[in-house]
């Protein structure tokens, strides 16, 4: 049961829980030092969610996040998008590992759609890094974090 396409398939799971909670930790908390000109009636306003009701109680998605301080959620949550990404890399290369005929069109097809996936998380991993917070990186590198997000 441990094949290739098992394995696949448990990386890409794993990735997709990491950018998930790395996700949550970028969510706004009440009283956050980026967010005090965003107050709560201007989101209610725009019809978004605040709440979510869980039994009888309402809980704000932000509650999860005010265990750490906002510079901790941020570059754990950085760390959880670059290890997720990584994830992704080696999910898409055991994908590539599992591909064993390459003389149909539909093989190297995969073969091509598998290469592009592997260089968009390569892109994204790249992304994630040159954004990682507080490392004295300037303008420029900001820059190549977003733009490898674009490409």
């Amino acid at each position: 049961w441990l094949s290739f396409e098992v394995w696949e398939h448990l990386l890409y799971l794993l990735g997709s829980w990491l950018f998930l909670a790395g996700s949550v930790l970028y969510l706004p908390v009440s009283g956050a030092p980026w967010d005090m000109a965003v107050e709560q009636d201007h989101i209610a306003n725009m019809g978004l969610p605040t709440r979510i009701s869980i039994g009888p109680e309402a809980v704000y998605l932000g509650q999860i996040c005010e265990l750490f301080s906002y510079f901790e959620r941020q570059s754990l949550g950085t760390i959880l998008f670059i290890v997720g990404s990584m994830l992704y890399v080696f999910a898409a290369f055991t994908n590539a590992l599992n591909q064993r005929k390459f003389d149909e069109l539909s093989s190297k097809m995969l073969t091509a759609v598998t290469s592009l996936y592997m260089t968009g998380s390569l892109l994204f991993t790249m992304g994630s890094v040159a954004l990682l917070p507080h490392l004295g990186c300037g303008d420029q590198m900001v820059s190549l974090g977003v733009w490898c997000f674009i490409i």
